[in-house]
């Protein structure tokens, strides 16, 4: 069953968790110093910047774990010299995958959690329940339309052996062109014309019309999802592709 499959890399990644607590203290406390740094930078810009660019970080920061989530895990079992036996158990690899990634998702849910209470807390935010249940509910949207482009970046990891310069890459660039930081109609034009077939984009112009001005742009959820399926599709026949060379070369458990 899938559901165990889960659970069991749940407890797993739960009690590596357990064991290194400062690491999650060290990850709220350098979120928590972002969010300084842009709240009183917002002090010199806009009142309305913060909540602007707050929106942005937590969409940033659920697409950098959707992006690394798989690669992460490759990694760690390529560490552990367990990767070749998961992936060519009979459950087959994208099930394990799967379960890899929704484990870790789960954990990540209360880290995500804990940046909101830190903006709420902390600086101010002003969200209400209702307004962090559409959070929620975005955070559930973003990872699993996402959820392709990491296996496509797994696909990379598994083939090159590097580290993850390709997710990196996208990911800046993203945060950039998509509005993280400030609209993206400032950019250039070139650049705007860029940000407009990017998914990002919509994903996070959704977001914050709900938010802010309270409105519904269903048009801008069915790009998300569309793209979404377009990257699924092609994230599992890379993946696929990856898999096989490994395979060939004999190459599946190195790193």
């Amino acid at each position: 069953m899938p559901l165990k499959i889960i659970l069991a890399f749940l407890i797993r990644d739960f009690k590596i968790e357990k064991a290194y607590r400062l690491h999650f203290l060290v990850k709220l406390a350098t979120v928590g110093f972002q969010f300084a740094v842009f709240f009183f930078l917002g002090k010199m810009v806009n009142e309305n910047y913060f909540p602007f660019v707050f929106t942005g970080l937590l969409f940033s920061k659920i697409f950098e774990f959707t992006l690394s989530g798989i690669t992460d895990s490759i990694r760690q079992e390529q560490h552990w010299g367990t990767l070749e036996s998961l992936l060519l158990c009979p459950k087959g690899h994208q099930r394990i995958l799967f379960s890899m990634f929704a484990s870790k998702t789960v954990l990540f849910f209360f880290e995500f959690l804990a940046y909101i209470l830190i903006g709420v807390f902390f600086f101010g935010i002003s969200l209400s329940l209702l307004k962090i249940f559409y959070l929620v509910l975005f955070w559930l949207v973003v990872i699993f339309s996402f959820y392709g482009l990491g296996l496509l970046n797994a696909s990379y990891v598994l083939v090159f052996k590097r580290g993850d310069p390709a997710g990196w890459l996208i990911s800046t660039l993203t945060d950039l062109l998509s509005g993280v930081y400030f609209p993206s109609n400032l950019l250039p034009l070139w650049l705007v014309k860029i940000s407009y077939l990017l998914p990002t984009t919509y994903a996070l112009a959704f977001i914050r019309q709900l938010l802010f001005d309270g409105t519904l742009n269903p048009g801008y959820l069915l790009i998300v999802f569309f793209s979404g399926f377009i990257l699924y599709i092609a994230g599992t026949a890379c993946l696929k592709l990856a898999l096989n060379s490994c395979k060939k070369n004999g190459t599946l458990g190195s790193y």
